[in-house]
């Protein structure tokens, strides 16, 4: 079908520092983290992606009611963090 999405489980054996799973970007694959703002109920969601191919900076999404949230966001991460390189 055109236009789809295609999502498939792979299981990997995850690189681990002091203990913790970690980013491995020679492997692509990427942490993903999911937060759930519609609500307020603070929960977080994280886990890995692969397939994104990016070395290093970072991707921001949003489901919004008006392109003006988004654009806020933008706003306060180039304020708080500098440009896309420093992140």
């Amino acid at each position: 079908m055109p236009h789809q999405i295609v999502t498939r489980q792979l299981l990997e054996t995850p690189r681990t520092e002091n203990g913790q799973v970690v980013p491995d970007v020679e492997r692509d694959i990427l942490k993903l983290v999911v937060v759930e703002r519609h609500h307020a109920t603070g929960n977080v969601g994280v886990g890995f992606v692969r397939g994104f191919k990016l070395k290093s900076g970072a991707l921001g999404s949003t489901v919004a009611t008006t392109p003006t949230t988004w654009w806020s966001w933008a706003q306060t991460m180039l304020t708080s963090h500098g440009p896309l390189k420093n992140w």
